[in-house]
């Protein structure tokens, strides 16, 4: 008798009820679809309140982002002269919205007009802060009677000018003022040997340049090389000295100095 071979069993190709019924409410999902929006604005009609608006609705949900006085301000850098919240105030006098609408360059331009701030970046961060990132300006000396120079040669008039302890004094024009600095930062070098420090720099109507030393003598160095003739007054500073208290000294020549030296008084009357 022959042995019978195994053979899989076929499934059954039958579904259940339960996956028709499904299969039929799922072919028709366009008109259940557009039942139930009609039934959200059948109730919407319905329901809405009599003289209502979009607007009116929205209203109390967008209040809180467009109120200027909902903003939280964050000031970041290093601030000496300022104070954060100075920044805070200064640029929520500019804002005339929220964070989302708020014009950054305006907001920008607003806190450059503060004298102290060299430079100033804004970024939103929704929905209700901004964080500010200030770079405030370095003074290193002052310009004329109202202004001061930041260490990148920059001139800028606060309203009130502090009066800092060592500063220098520059009285020259705006176009100038970077090479004060450096002529002032190179006599430094020079005269630091023989005792002395720049008080005050600058240059006449002529374009000469002259320097103030603390104690008051003043040195003429003209209008070109300059680092030269500093030199030379400096070497020959202790040989000048021997003599008394120089009040003006001119290098302006080609070989040796013209020196000025102050009056002194005789106490006994000779």
């Amino acid at each position: 008798m022959a042995a019978r071979m195994a053979t899989p069993r076929k499934r059954s190709g039958k579904r259940k009820p339960w996956q028709d019924v499904m299969t039929a409410v799922g072919g028709f999902w366009p008109v259940w679809s557009a039942a139930l929006l009609i039934l959200a604005v059948a109730m919407a009609v319905r329901w809405w309140p009599a003289g209502w608006s979009l607007q009116q609705l929205t209203a109390g949900l967008s209040a809180e982002v467009t109120n200027p006085d909902a903003v939280r301000v964050h000031v970041h850098g290093k601030l000496t002269y300022l104070t954060s919240r100075a920044v805070i105030g200064r640029i929520k006098a500019a804002m005339t919205s929220g964070v989302l609408s708020s014009d950054l360059q305006h907001l920008r331009e607003a806190l450059l007009a503060e004298p102290w701030i060299a430079d100033v970046t804004i970024k939103r961060r929704p929905p209700e802060d901004l964080d500010v990132f200030v770079r405030e300006r370095r003074p290193v000396a002052y310009w004329r009677e109202t202004g001061l120079v930041d260490d990148e040669g920059g001139i800028f008039e606060p309203a009130q000018r502090p009066d800092i302890r060592g500063f220098k004094r520059i009285d020259a024009e705006p176009d100038d003022v970077p090479t004060a600095l450096q002529l002032a930062t190179k006599a430094e070098g020079v005269i630091r040997g023989v005792g002395l420090q720049v008080q005050a720099i600058g240059t006449d109507v002529l374009g000469t340049w002259h320097l103030t030393m603390h104690g008051g003598t003043s040195w003429v160095l003209g209008r070109s090389h300059l680092e030269e003739r500093l030199r030379r007054v400096a070497d020959l500073w202790p040989v000048i000295t021997r003599r008394g208290r120089p009040e003006y000294v001119d290098a302006r020549y080609t070989n040796g100095l013209a020196v000025r030296y102050a009056l002194t008084t005789d106490t006994h009357g000779n």
